[in-house]
């Protein structure tokens, strides 16, 4: 990877983020939250395996920071309308807290663990690489396994 283009990912990502913030809220009003929710995990798992794992070039890491960029924004917003679409109004801020306060949890252990894992390996991110990838395709099952108790089964409907 080019030296002088690593400084350019994170602004890369984030602006794609700001369009990936968007359109899946919009996406999400037509076809469901949970199912919009279960597709930009399924996809940014995918993404972490597919993409990140076999490049070589800069030109794919750009692709990668971008489609990464999209996907875990989606998720990102789309996160919080979960907690208020099964929840009473005067429960949504207690349960949206308590949501991110679980959450913190792996936002505070997750660049040591990705560090040791990386250093485990010698350098080499493919560790890491199965470990992210995984982890969000976790995340789409654990999304899927929601969207069922809601539906009481696999229904193909707006949830």
């Amino acid at each position: 990877m080019d030296d002088g283009l690593v400084i350019y990912l994170l602004p890369i990502m984030h602006a794609v983020g700001l369009i990936g913030r968007v359109i899946p809220g919009l996406v999400a009003d037509k076809i469901g939250r949970y199912n919009i929710m279960i597709i930009l995990a399924t996809l940014t798992g995918i993404a972490c395996l597919a993409l990140w794992i076999p490049i070589k070039s800069n030109a794919g890491i750009l692709v990668f920071t971008a489609a990464f960029g999209f996907l875990s924004s989606g998720l990102t917003s789309i996160g919080p309308t979960l907690i208020a679409q099964i929840s009473d109004i005067r429960e949504i801020g207690a349960r949206t807290g308590t949501a991110f306060a679980f959450q913190s949890f792996g936002a505070l252990t997750g660049s040591p663990i990705a560090s040791a894992i990386v250093d485990a390996r010698g350098g080499d991110y493919l560790g890491l690489q199965l470990f992210c990838g995984f982890s969000i395709l976790a995340s789409a099952g654990v999304f899927a396994s929601a969207r069922y108790v809601q539906t009481g089964g696999f229904e193909l409907k707006k949830v």
